[in-house]
């Protein structure tokens, strides 16, 4: 119970509290929570952590503390379970969690523990920031492979479960090392960031977008049929043309192929990546800056 900083049970009919159990931390700064001695739950124990939440989260943080509140919450769901933050000064955040428990058939007898999960949720956004790093192109800020596969998993099931359609689309910057060659890595950098901003704004509420690797992306529209796809390509295609990049007083102009395909459960993830991988050498082979969609 290391990190647990008390246990008490609240009498259902008159409010009060008992506790059954508190740690030093708890008893030095509150000594008035004498173990075994019934007080006022809200008013003496909740009321002064409340002085401790910042002024916007309190009403909210009082809310949860009130015995009939509890009690409907229990009936509905058993345990209930709630968290809150004490700021006892600034930039000084603490995390609570509470979970309340019946221990009796009558329903007269809540049981109450508080943990201290501070150092849980600092480990859970440690974790969080570094899945976030591994999973994002630094360049584009964009879902990398590892992003990508993530965000296609989440479609295919969807797609499995609910029958939603997705298409995928493969596209890629045409003739790109020659923008290096001819503007350096620092201007197809700009290139890349420029195209990848335009691609995002593009896709926002029709899907997403990720940086498969170099200049090449991979675009997935959501719960879309893919002849519908192929028209929002094209108008992406269209825009990706009319695109100026602005490099040290120089203007870069660029085009993009792209290979588009459905989603097909019976095929799976990677599949559809390599079959829009062939739409787009299709499309590369035959022209450039074009839309390839459908049978090649």
């Amino acid at each position: 119970m290391q990190s647990c900083e008390f246990v008490c049970t609240i009498n259902v009919k008159d409010s009060t509290v008992n506790f059954r159990f508190m740690s030093d931390g708890i008893h030095h700064i509150a000594p008035h929570w004498k173990q075994n001695v019934d007080m006022d739950f809200e008013s003496n124990m909740c009321e002064p952590l409340s002085e401790l939440v910042r002024p916007e989260f309190r009403k909210d943080m009082m809310r949860t503390f009130k015995v009939p509140y509890i009690v409907e919450k229990l009936n509905g769901h058993s345990p209930f379970i709630t968290t809150f933050d004490l700021t006892p000064a600034e930039n000084l955040v603490f995390r609570k969690q509470v979970q309340y428990f019946w221990i009796d058939e009558r329903k007269e007898e809540i049981l109450c523990i508080q943990t201290d999960i501070t150092v849980a949720c600092e480990k859970q956004k440690h974790n969080e920031r570094l899945l976030r790093e591994v999973s994002t192109d630094p360049l584009t800020s964009l879902p990398n492979r590892r992003g990508i596969r993530t965000m296609l998993d989440t479609l295919a099931g969807r797609c499995d479960d609910f029958h939603e359609p997705f298409c995928v689309a493969m596209c890629d910057i045409d003739f790109f090392k020659k923008v290096n060659d001819t503007y350096g890595h620092d201007g197809g950098d700009m290139v890349l960031t420029t195209v990848s901003s335009l691609i995002q704004d593009f896709m926002k509420d029709k899907g997403s977008v990720g940086r498969m690797g170099g200049e090449e992306f991979l675009v997935a529209f959501n719960n879309c049929e893919l002849p519908e796809a192929v028209k929002q390509l094209e108008l992406l295609r269209q825009a990706i043309e009319d695109l100026d990049t602005p490099y040290r007083g120089q203007t870069i102009k660029v085009t993009m192929t792209f290979g588009a395909v459905d989603y097909r459960p019976s095929e799976g993830v990677h599949d559809a990546i390599t079959r829009a991988d062939e739409r787009l050498c299709f499309g590369k082979n035959n022209g450039r800056n074009r839309v390839v969609g459908g049978d090649a």
